[in-house]
């Protein structure tokens, strides 16, 4: 009966895994999709309000956001990559949200291919599909819209494309889909702007992989077509932020290693299992629950360590990863990791966006390599991972709900503050919003927006449950009442005569 029951799950996840997978991972990473807010961060407006320049305005951007340090911006294809999704919802910033939610999804995908052409093993590479499906770290990047966001699909599709070539033989596709992944993932962040075209260079020069001329081509003209906004911007400004990107590099890195930085590259590696930044921190929101959770993958990594020393290397399988698999994620994780320790400034968490996801690679070949070598250890290993991660996302959905910031809601939020104030002059302030949320909607909804002095109503916003008074007495104005509108409080202020 054990034998039939084995027989039949191994038929079943064979023929509807992979579909099953996908339909899980588009279910977690959409389902709180229309009241996903991370709160008043100001990246998400603006864009949005970039994006309702270009769609509506026609006026086209040629530099993406600009980075955290040094003021240096990132080329524009973010901005042509958001566009078709901000189009398709209608101004609404569930669009962005989608978008992220849409590459997360497609890295998924692909990290079953690349898992499949490293490993030569389809469950190994339906393995690495459901970890990634269920990985916190992974989902709470889909439910947040930012250039680094879009990164990991792209490194996946990067790296795909190499192995492909290292496994086959160089062919137009495989470079088209290399130029094209390479194109846009240095546009994205700084960080890939660095390790990619070391990886490249590396393969090129060791002849790991070999391009003709025509290949070269291929990718310097797709790579000039994608940059082609930049670069306009560039030539016309006197290669502005280039020499603006020379001058970080000469200043923000050193041999002199950090202990900060190398703690904040192990801090990386931990929120692979238990995830924390600056909006989900379960050790700060509920420490119980995460010092509960601590021990289970300390526990596991103790089993794994008491099995290398039970049994000698002689009677342990090997692990067979593909040449392609071991190379490039020897450079991937090395590169990446040097360039951090020599990095001097605070680093910033999304900054690791550029080795994600990494982690659950290796971790599926360990896991794989213990299925071959010590069963009950690895169905304990996938049985504490993806415990982990469902626990985390039981208290990570309420974070992220805020149906009160909502796009409908909003637009309800504003028209009615328009129909209150009539036919007098108004302004609105505010400490719930940031002032890129406010100008977007006061760009789609025609608000008259700050500028206005001396208008006759004036109209202060914040949510009803905050802790903090906001009750003011601006000069010139007297309070008149607090209006309660789609979850939020207004006190309303009239000019004096």
């Amino acid at each position: 009966m054990l034998y039939l029951f084995s027989n039949n799950l191994k038929s079943f996840i064979s023929r509807y895994g992979f579909v099953s997978i996908l339909a899980m991972a588009v279910l977690i990473r959409f389902i709180r999709l229309p009241y996903a807010f991370y709160g008043t961060t100001g990246e998400l407006y603006r864009d949005l309000s970039v994006l309702y320049d270009f769609l509506f305005l026609r006026i086209w951007p040629l530099l993406g956001p600009v980075s955290s340090f040094g003021g240096l911006s990132f080329g524009a294809i973010y901005y042509y990559l958001l566009a078709p999704f901000y189009w398709l919802f209608h101004y609404s910033p569930q669009g962005l949200v989608f978008a992220s939610g849409f590459f997360s999804v497609g890295g998924v995908v692909l990290s079953y291919f690349l898992l499949k052409a490293w490993l030569n093993n389809k469950y190994a590479a339906l393995l690495g599909m459901l970890l990634l499906c269920f990985s916190l770290y992974d989902i709470q990047n889909s439910y947040y819209i930012s250039n680094p966001t879009l990164l990991p699909f792209f490194l996946l599709w990067f790296f795909y494309s190499l192995t492909l070539i290292m496994q086959n033989g160089v062919r137009f596709r495989y470079v088209a889909g290399l130029a094209i992944s390479f194109g846009i993932a240095t546009q994205l962040h700084s960080t890939a702007m660095v390790v990619l075209p070391v990886i490249l260079l590396w393969l090129l020069l060791q002849k790991k992989i070999a391009l003709n001329w025509k290949q070269y081509i291929i990718m310097v003209f797709t790579n000039v077509v994608l940059y082609f906004p930049f670069l306009f911007f560039e030539v016309t400004h006197d290669f502005e932020n280039f020499r603006r990107l020379l001058a970080l590099g000469g200043h923000n890195f050193s041999l002199f290693i950090k202990a900060q930085s190398a703690a904040s590259i192990v801090l990386f590696w931990s929120r692979s299992v238990i995830f924390q930044n600056s909006f989900v921190d379960l050790s700060q929101s509920h420490p119980w629950v995460y010092y509960l959770l601590l021990p289970w993958p300390i526990l596991f990594l103790l089993g794994v360590l008491f099995f290398l020393r039970r049994v000698k290397p002689i009677n342990r399988l090997p692990l067979h990863l593909a040449y392609p698999g071991k190379m490039l994620l020897f450079l991937w994780i090395s590169i990446s990791t040097l360039m951090f320790l020599f990095f001097q400034p605070y680093i910033q968490h999304f900054y690791f966006l550029v080795l994600w996801p990494a982690p659950i690679l290796l971790l599926v070949g360990g896991l794989w390599w213990l299925r071959q070598n010590s069963a009950k250890l690895f169905i304990i290993g996938v049985i504490v991972f993806l415990s982990l991660q469902l626990v985390q996302l039981f208290y990570f959905y309420p974070v992220i709900t805020h149906k009160q910031f909502g796009f409908s809601n909003m637009i309800y939020l504003f028209r009615q503050i328009q129909n209150d104030a009539g036919a007098d002059t108004f302004k609105i302030i505010n400490k719930s919003f940031d002032i890129n949320l406010f100008v977007y909607y006061s760009k789609i909804l025609q608000l008259p927006g700050r500028a206005q002095n001396k208008a006759q109503v004036l109209y202060l916003i914040y949510e009803p449950n905050s802790t903090e008074s906001l009750r003011m007495d601006p000069a010139g104005y007297q309070y008149l009442q607090v209006l309660e509108i789609g979850g939020f409080s207004i006190d309303k202020y009239i000019l004096l005569k």
